[in-house]
């Protein structure tokens, strides 16, 4: 039965019916919270050693010490040496080089041969990841949460009843069967896993459809438009009800999809894109950047805090903030979205118009992001690696330096780039 949900820009005034019997908002956060932190506890790695992937997820204390930093460097210094390994006995196989005695024992400890291209190891290689613990942990601590992770996560799902259903009709084949055995995968069908998943995509449906909707219903006309709902009342403060078909039918069509994917050929162009193109052609620097100033304007206030029950300002900041990077992002990923014709295309932006949104990206991860430690697990910036290879190329030693001084300030960027930079430095010293 399709789940009906009741939004208002007020969390306490939210509800969702599920099979005739109605819940609101924190009763639902409630069960949560308490079935999810069961959930971690049980499932959560206690391994004595730590494998290099649980070291670079959990090393959240980047500040801590000159032993731990250097830990940090050998470790990642073996997952290189460990990768290049791997990424030599994947071409033996491709070149028919490798026995399958070798073959069937590298499966035995979950190998993959394809990880990048191959759509079951990319499943695999997120199942092992156990992404539900990290989106728990954030739906139950209140932080951001994309869309695209609750997609992947129902998409493994998928992939899962998948392997159980292949597993009961004895068509799983033998290498797969041998690489999710490496890893205990459970072939029995677990209710209270399906019962913890439900509990988190309701929570998130309610976090991101009041969040649309906007403080005090601001956004109330796009929303209605958006998952049209020509038939709920358009007037200021009264709530809306959306079945979870009508969300998901936005989330998952793969046509609506399309377009925002789709490539700026013109020969794939529909006439609406088109004029989107023009539209992103036709814009100035200037009107650029009035639209990254305009996203990256924000100001925490207690009665947002407490209007959607962040702990702290910090928390508040962190979320919102880390929302704003990831709509600048879009300058850098060369996605423009026109609100006139409302497509996404893609167009490559000028440089200039690259290197503002980027530094603006620099400005709210300085200020707000990685003061709170929470992106310490991050490999890499990708406004920073830009602004980097930018400077560099145009010789632009000064803003080079600026950058090195910043990176100063934060240990895990000192560590991403902390060398990389000192070398351009010497180099033109």
């Amino acid at each position: 039965m399709d789940k009906i949900y009741t939004i208002h820009s007020n969390p306490e005034h939210c509800s969702v019916e599920i099979e005739g019997k109605i819940f609101s908002f924190n009763e639902v956060y409630n069960q949560l919270k308490l079935k999810g932190r069961k959930f971690i506890r049980e499932n959560i790695k206690k391994s004595i050693v730590p494998t290099i992937e649980d070291f670079y997820k959990n090393f959240d204390k980047i500040n801590s010490t000159k032993s731990e930093l250097e830990e940090f460097y050998t470790l990642r210094k073996k997952k290189d040496d460990a990768n290049r390994w791997k990424s030599g006995i994947r071409a033996l196989r491709k070149k028919g080089k490798l026995e399958q005695s070798k073959i069937d024992a590298l499966n035995d400890f979950g190998m993959t041969w394809n990880p990048k291209k191959d759509e079951w190891e990319i499943m695999f290689e997120l199942f092992k990841s156990n992404p539900i613990i990290d989106i728990l942990n954030r739906l139950i601590k209140k932080h951001g949460l994309s869309e695209a992770k609750i997609e992947s996560l129902v998409h493994l799902e998928k992939w899962k009843i998948e392997q159980k259903k292949l597993f009961k009709s004895l068509n799983l084949n033998d290498e797969n069967l041998r690489r999710l055995k490496s890893i205990n995968f459970k072939f029995e069908h677990d209710r209270n896993f399906k019962e913890l998943l439900d509990l988190v995509i309701c929570v998130f449906n309610f976090n991101f459809l009041i969040d649309k909707l906007g403080i005090a219903g601001a956004n109330r006309n796009e929303f209605i438009n958006f998952y049209n709902l020509e038939n709920e009342k358009n007037y200021l403060g009264s709530k809306i009800k959306i079945t979870e078909s009508q969300i998901n039918f936005k989330r998952f069509n793969k046509q609506i999809q399309k377009s925002y994917k789709i490539k700026s050929s013109d020969e794939k162009l529909t006439t609406t894109q088109r004029k989107a193109l023009n539209e992103a052609k036709q814009n100035s620097f200037e009107f650029y950047k009035e639209q990254i100033d305009k996203i990256a304007k924000y100001k925490a206030t207690e009665q947002e805090k407490n209007h959607y029950g962040f702990d702290t300002i910090e928390n508040l900041n962190y979320n919102r903030f880390g929302q704003r990077r990831n709509e600048i992002l879009m300058f850098l990923n060369n996605d423009y979205y026109s609100k006139k014709y409302k497509v996404h295309i893609k167009h490559e932006f000028e440089e200039d118009v690259k290197v503002y949104a980027s530094e603006k990206i620099l400005e709210i991860l300085d200020r707000y992001l990685l003061t709170t430690k929470k992106l310490n697990a991050r490999k890499s910036f990708k406004s920073l690696s830009f602004l980097i290879r930018y400077y560099n190329k145009n010789k632009n030693y000064r803003d080079i330096n600026r950058l090195y001084e910043l990176v100063s300030k934060h240990e895990i960027l000192k560590l991403i780039y902390g060398e990389r930079l000192k070398k351009i430095i010497t180099k033109i010293s």
